[in-house]
């Protein structure tokens, strides 16, 4: 879906990527024309393939303001947004990564080794947990709920969710 770089240089910039399909997907665009079609059809598998997926791995607050989350997760990877990390699961190095609010409430009770400060295993450190944190911000402020499940709820008598359009020239 996206990744960043980091520029090991600190004098230059770091780069994030977001795939196409992704973005079609994320920002559920309509096709305005057929030139479009395999952009289409890729973008109906991953809403497929996401359906079955996420029916096991993750909850409906992983999927609420899914490009928001995707932009904020790769920001929080570059130095200006603090340089964090895909922590582990296992709490080494190496091993699955804590993505989706299941995995990320799983790795929150876990301490930091004494004396060690490894980047890549250390649960505050983490760039999905900072995403859906954002996203739960924006959930409660627009009136919804969030369960220790990650199921969410509208707002109160509302049949659709308020516009989640923030307005940049007010």
């Amino acid at each position: 879906m996206a990744f960043t770089y980091v520029n090991p240089k600190k004098e230059k910039w770091s780069t994030i990527t977001l795939c196409p399909w992704f973005l079609s997907y994320a920002m559920k665009e309509r096709w305005p024309s057929c030139d479009a079609w395999n952009e289409k059809i890729k973008s109906l598998s991953a809403q497929i393939l996401d359906r079955a997926v996420t029916r096991f791995a993750y909850t409906p607050i992983d999927l609420f303001s899914l490009f928001d989350k995707v932009i904020i997760h790769e920001l929080t990877h570059t130095r200006s947004g603090g340089g964090a990390r895909d922590v582990n699961m296992n709490g080494l190095t190496d091993g699955k990564k804590a993505y989706g609010f299941k995995k990320c409430r799983d790795i929150s009770g876990r301490e930091s080794r004494e004396g060690e400060f490894i980047p890549e295993t250390v649960p505050h450190n983490n760039a999905d947990t900072f995403a859906i944190f954002a996203s739960g911000v924006r959930l409660i402020n627009a009136g919804g709920t969030i369960d220790d499940r990650g199921r969410i709820t509208r707002p109160a008598n509302q049949k659709r969710w308020p516009s989640m359009a923030v307005p940049f020239d007010s």
